[in-house]
C-alpha cells in the first residue's frame, strides 16, 4: 500500500497522499479511497487474481474508458494514472492498478426504492440514449477496446475500430479491437491455452480471423472450440451437482462433448441470419454501478467497465440486471405493472410488494425507452426466442463442473422451436419423449434448488454474489450460523444432517455434521 500511496502522491499533484482506505471489495477486485493532502480523493482500483487475464484485463478496462469517455462522451471516471504489470522492475506497487477520479453523486441503489414513476423513467431514458451510442456504432470485429500501444503484435489487434469506415478518424485511431478481456476466455487452465480470443471479424463462418461472407456464426463457434479443447485436456468426471446440491453420480466429459457437437449443429443455423453488428456493452449494468445526481436524478457516472467486450448484437441485446424480468422467458414488458394495493398488507408483505412492483416497473419503463431512444436494441428486445438464442451460447461457454442440466435444456428448447427461430430444413438434433421428458424434470429440479437457494440466500442477507459489505460481515456470519442452525432444528429429526451438510454458505472444506455442533 506504501508504493500505491506513492505513486498517488507523485501523479496527482495533489501533495502527499495521507490516507488508504478499502473502499470496495468483489470477487474481481478491491478498490481503495485515496485521501490526499490537500483533501482531494481519488479511488484506486486493483483486480483480484481471480479476475481474469492481469495484462488484458486492465489495460482494456482503461481503454474503454477513455473510448467512452472522449468519444462518446459517457460520464464515466476520468484515469489519472495506471499500469498493467506486475513485476517490480516495471511496476513498483507489484500488481495492476488504475487510480481514477473518485464519481460524485450517490450510488442507485441508495434511492432506488424511493424513486417516482417519473425519476425512473428519466433514469431509464438517459441509459438507453447511452446504449444507443453503441448499437448505433458498430465496431470493426469483436473482441475488447485496447491502446494500439498496449497491443504490439498486429495480429493481435483490428486495424481500424468502427466497422463504419465514415467513423474512423485520426482521433479515434489511437484504440483498436484486441483479445477478449471477457474472464470466460481465461478461466483456469483455459489462460495458458493456444485458443482463440479475438479480435474476430463479423464474417467469417469458420474462423476467426479470415473475411468473407456475413455472418456472427464465427464468435459462438470459438465459445464451444473453447470449451471442446479444455475438456479434451482437462476435464475428469466429476459429482452430478448444482450449488451444494449432490447426486451421488459421476458425470463422464465424453457427455459435455456431445453436447457441445449438438450446440455446433444447431448454432450455425440459428446464426446464419443474424446481424454481424459487432457492439460493446456494459458488463455488469447494476445499481451499484450507476451513480445520479441526488436531486435531478441525472447520471452522474457510470462504474465497473471491467470484462467489456464486443460481441454479436444478438448475443449483447437484452434486458440489464437493474431492469431483469426473470420470472418469464418471455418478457411482457409492453405492460405496466398494476401497482398493489398496500393497504390490505401487513409490513412484510408490504416490503416484499413494493420490492417487486419497482422491478417490474424499471422492467417497463426499460422497454418504453429503449422504444424511443435506442430502435436498435428495441427491435432485438422484441424478438421472442432471442432469449433462447442466448441461452443456448450462455451455457455451451460456461466452465463445466459435471452440470450438463442447462445446456442440455437450451439445446432441447431450440430444437423445439427450430422453425420459430428462423432456421430452415429438418432440425440436426431430435430428442425421444422420454429424453425430452427427463431432460425437462431434471431443468424443473434444478429451478426448484436455484429457487431454494436464493430464499437462503435472501435470510442470510447476502448478495446475488453471495457477497457481503465488510462492515457486515461479522454480523453476517452470525446470522448465516443462527439459519442454518435454525432450520437444521426445523427439519424431521432423521434429516437434520443433510440439511446441515447441503448449506450452501459454508466454508470451502466444511465437513461437519449436525452430531458435531449439538
Amino acid at each position: 500500500m506504501a508504493a500505491l500511496q506513492r505513486v498517488a502522491t507523485e501523479s496527482l499533484n495533489h501533495g502527499r497522499c495521507v490516507s488508504i482506505s478499502k473502499f470496495a471489495e468483489g470477487m474481481n477486485c478491491k478498490v481503495f479511497l485515496l485521501g490526499m493532502e490537500d483533501g482531494f480523493e481519488a479511488i484506486a482500483k486493483l483486480p483480484t487474481a481471480a479476475a481474469g487475464p492481469r495484462y488484458y484485463l486492465t489495460s482494456s478496462e482503461v481503454a474503454t474508458m477513455d473510448f467512452l469517455r472522449s468519444e462518446l462522451s459517457i460520464p464515466v471516471p476520468r484515469v489519472y494514472v495506471w499500469n498493467p504489470f506486475t513485476s517490480v522492475d516495471r511496476n513498483p506497487v507489484g500488481a495492476e492498478y488504475i487510480i481514477m477520479e473518485k464519481v460524485e453523486g450517490v450510488q442507485l441503489a441508495d434511492c432506488w426504492g424511493d424513486l417516482t414513476g417519473k425519476e425512473t423513467l428519466k433514469i431509464m431514458k438517459q441509459l438507453a440514449s447511452i446504449e444507443a451510442q453503441f448499437f448505433e456504432r458498430p465496431l470493426s470485429q469483436y473482441g475488447s477496446i485496447y491502446y494500439k500501444t498496449s497491443l504490439n503484435a498486429p495480429e493481435h489487434r483490428s486495424d481500424k475500430l468502427y466497422a463504419d469506415d465514415t467513423l474512423n478518424n485520426d482521433q479515434n485511431s489511437r484504440w483498436c479491437i484486441g483479445p477478449s478481456a471477457n474472464s470466460a476466455w481465461w478461466y483456469q487452465e483455459r489462460a495458458n491455452m493456444n485458443i482463440e480470443r479475438g479480435p474476430c471479424k463479423p464474417h467469417h463462418p469458420d474462423t476467426m480471423t479470415n473475411a468473407s461472407g456475413r455472418t456472427s456464426a464465427n464468435y459462438v463457434k470459438a465459445v464451444s472450440a473453447r470449451e471442446r479443447a479444455w475438456a479434451s485436456r482437462f476435464a475428469r468426471p466429476q459429482e452430478h451437482s448444482f450449488l451444494t446440491f449432490k447426486s451421488g453420480r459421476l458425470v463422464d466429459p465424453s457427455e459435455l462433448l456431445v453436447l457441445l457437437d449438438q450446440y455446433d449443429a444447431l448454432i450455425v443455423p440459428l446464426m446464419a441470419h443474424e446481424p454481424p453488428r459487432s457492439i460493446i456493452r456494459h458488463p455488469d449494468l447494476r445499481l451499484l454501478n450507476i451513480f445520479v445526481h441526488p436531486e435531478s436524478k441525472d447520471i452522474v457516472g457510470i462504474i465497473d467497465w471491467q470484462e467489456t467486450d464486443a460481441q454479436p448484437l444478438s448475443l449483447h441485446s437484452g434486458f440489464p440486471f437493474l431492469a431483469n424480468d426473470q420470472r418469464e422467458m418471455l418478457s411482457n414488458a409492453f405492460v405496466a405493472p398494476p401497482v398493489p394495493d398496500y393497504g390490505s398488507m401487513d409490513e412484510i408483505d408490504k416490503h416484499n410488494a413494493k420490492i417487486e412492483y419497482t422491478r417490474q416497473r424499471a422492467h417497463h419503463l426499460y422497454f418504453v425507452a429503449t422504444g424511443k431512444w435506442n430502435p436498435v436494441h428495441f427491435e432485438a428486445l422484441r424478438r421472442p426466442f432471442l432469449p433462447i438464442l442466448q441461452r443456448l451460447v450462455v451455457h455451451a461457454g460456461r466452465p463445466w463442473a459435471g452440470n450438463n442440466v442447462f445446456l442440455q435444456f437450451a439445446i432441447l428448447q431450440a430444437s423445439k422451436l427450430w422453425a420459430e427461430m428462423g432456421a430452415t430444413g429438418p432440425c440436426p438434433v431430435e430428442f425421444t419423449d422420454e429424453q425430452a421428458a427427463r431432460i425437462e424434470k431434471d431443468y424443473e429440479e434444478y429451478n426448484e434448488a436455484l429457487e431454494h437457494f436464493e430464499y437462503l440466500r435472501g435470510l442470510v442477507g447476502a448478495n446475488e454474489e453471495g457477497w457481503v459489505s465488510n462492515e457486515e460481515y461479522e454480523e453476517t456470519m452470525v446470522r448465516n450460523e443462527c439459519v442454518r442452525r435454525e432450520l437444521a432444528l426445523a427439519g424431521d429429526p432423521e434429516d437434520r444432517n443433510e440439511i446441515w451438510r447441503a448449506w450452501p454458505f459454508k466454508d470451502e472444506g466444511d465437513e461437519s455434521t449436525w452430531e458435531d455442533c449439538t
